[in-house]
């Protein structure tokens, strides 16, 4: 059928001017490789809810897992849907080495809730796939070691100037080991010490802070607006440089011992 429509239409095009005639069959040939493309590009998607329906102790974690395959190599972009409409990230998927990638994605609650998430190809084919229902019934008890548990992965420079932006110079990584979603608050590069040599004014000197909006258990998340430097006025010497989350203490957390990673840096006078 496809072919008998593209013959009629190639067909028309020899009535037309020459130039238009030529134009109109580039059009044409773009058209069908397109599409040709785009048919050639099978997607298919299994995706399940654990547990899909819930009864007991809250907050509880649903876990979401599955497989998406492809019938030829491709990159392919994708991002979960979740009926209380929270924004997901997209996330990148490689098929140059195997047609079949796992996803997975977690939703704590501490509330009753009956929801479903799905999943929404966006290249390179756009797609939806069907929606999985869950359902969780809370007892009304909350278990006391349910809570988030936020650590911090942290490597800075061994050495850096007075007034110097630290910007890019760093690797950083905060992640929730916990089993509840932690929600607004904030992480900091803090210098710990005193090289001067007259009386200490605070012996803690904050570098830059940055904010973080909600970090889901086993995710690992980057703090936003964090842009770290050398205070100016400290003394040339030997200090502790730490990334520190929850600088602020907003977050309850089952272990409040393990939000700093920390190493040694000697500041420089600046030139």
């Amino acid at each position: 059928m496809f072919r008998i429509m593209v013959n009629k239409i190639w067909a028309g095009f020899n009535s037309c001017p020459l130039f238009l005639e030529k134009k109109m069959k580039n059009i044409l040939i773009i058209l069908i490789f397109s599409l040709g493309i785009r048919a050639e590009t099978l997607i298919n998607i299994n995706l399940s809810a654990n547990p899909s329906n819930y009864k007991g102790i809250c907050p509880v974690t649903v876990n979401f897992e599955g497989e998406i395959s492809v019938s030829k190599k491709c990159k392919l972009q994708y991002r979960f849907l979740r009926s209380d409409g929270k924004v997901m990230p997209v996330e990148v998927l490689d098929f140059s080495k195997k047609l079949v990638n796992n996803v997975k994605m977690q939703w704590t609650t501490q509330n009753d809730l009956d929801g479903w998430v799905s999943i929404e190809i966006l290249s390179p084919v756009s797609m939806k796939y069907k929606k999985v229902p869950f359902s969780v019934k809370c007892l009304g008890i909350v278990g006391p070691k349910v809570m988030p548990d936020l650590i911090v992965k942290f490597q800075g420079p061994s050495s850096a100037y007075q007034s110097e932006n630290l910007s890019g110079k760093y690797k950083l990584l905060v992640s929730n080991i916990g089993d509840l979603e932690a929600k607004n608050f904030y992480l900091d590069i803090v210098l710990y010490g005193w090289a001067g040599r007259e009386s200490a004014p605070s012996k803690e000197h904050i570098c830059g802070r940055g904010f973080i909006s909600s970090s889901n258990p086993g995710e690992d998340v980057q703090p936003a607006g964090l842009m770290p430097s050398i205070p100016p006025d400290l003394p040339p010497g030997e200090y502790d440089i730490c990334a520190f989350v929850d600088s602020t203490d907003l977050i309850k957390e089952s272990k409040e011992d393990n939000n700093k990673s920390c190493h040694s840096i000697k500041i420089l006078e600046k030139k």
